[in-house]
């Protein structure tokens, strides 16, 4: 169950209670209207059929963070299911939320791979070390992953290298494939010498 209460003005208020029941995949909200005596001024509920439309999809859309979605996955759905009593056991609840939130699950993990093959063809591709450790971050946060490894450095241009024709970043003195050393750039004659 949840519960909200809106204050309208005039010492009136709206109280909203949304119930969920597993059984029937129905959603209901009762709506209670309150005076400034506390009665009942009207009374309404609205079933509505959950179907695909679930908080889980709003939290895979806002943040497809693999590290969260596990840890949520693995421990807090769980405890939330047992405390509110949907579950009696913990090994029960953890099956009952992967059945419940499974396509969110693919669907976070999935945007989390892509960003993993984005990184790692980056990292392969400019040569840098700790590949390993680049995988596995960009996969746990995810698109914030990958951002913040797109952006935590200037990245070299890549140009030909003159004895292997491979594609090579510019930020060393020799061709990552090949090890030959790079040509210096020819004077231009206004080269500053300190």
């Amino acid at each position: 169950k949840e519960f909200n209460a809106y204050f309208l003005g005039e010492n009136k208020v709206l109280a909203q209670v949304d119930r969920w029941r597993r059984e029937s995949n129905v959603h209901t909200t009762k709506f209670v209207w309150f005076d400034n005596e506390g009665n009942v001024e009207k009374e309404d509920s609205v079933d509505l059929p959950l179907g695909l439309r679930s908080n889980h999809w709003e939290v895979a859309l806002a943040t497809p963070l693999p590290a969260i979605w596990m840890v949520g996955t693995a421990f807090i759905d769980p405890h939330d299911y047992v405390r509110s009593g949907k579950r009696a056991t913990y090994a029960s609840a953890i099956v009952a939320v992967v059945l419940d939130t499974w396509p969110m699950l693919l669907f976070v993990n999935a945007v989390g791979l892509l960003c993993v093959c984005l990184c790692y063809r980056r990292q392969k591709r400019y040569a840098q070390p700790w590949t390993w450790l680049w995988v596995v971050t960009v996969f746990l946060f995810g698109l914030p992953g990958l951002v913040g490894y797109l952006t935590y450095r200037r990245w070299p241009p890549l140009e030909p290298c003159p004895s292997c024709n491979t594609l090579a970043p510019r930020d060393r003195e020799a061709c990552h494939a090949c090890g030959q050393p790079f040509p210096r750039p020819t004077p231009k004659g206004i080269e500053v010498f300190a």
